[in-house]
């Protein structure tokens, strides 16, 4: 019983800290000027944006797209991490470094 406890208790660490890389991850190509105010923009190019898509698509499926929009609670938390950051580099309100 002690080893189930043990194993829960790091499977929650694991999401905990996939979240906050994720989150960290989207902050890194987040442009900032130089008053730490946000732009707008990033700082990646639009061929690296897109390739980045193509990435999460590739390695979470075609689901990340749409990942718990109808069922959130049956979709696994790397899932929803992985759709996270799509939404995020799919929002054409941020500019890509090159636009």
């Amino acid at each position: 019983m002690n080893q189930i406890a043990e194993f829960a208790a790091g499977e929650n660490e694991t999401l905990l800290f996939l979240g906050r890389a994720t989150i960290s991850a989207l902050y890194a190509i987040v442009k900032f000027g130089d008053g730490g105010e946000g732009t707008g923009r990033l700082r990646i190019t639009k061929a690296q944006r897109h390739d980045l898509i193509a990435q999460l698509q590739n390695n979470f499926g075609e689901t990340v797209t749409t990942a718990g929009k109808s069922q959130p609670d049956t979709v696994p938390a790397a899932k929803r991490w992985g759709h996270l950051m799509y939404k995020f580099l799919a929002d054409s309100n941020w500019r890509s470094s090159d636009d």
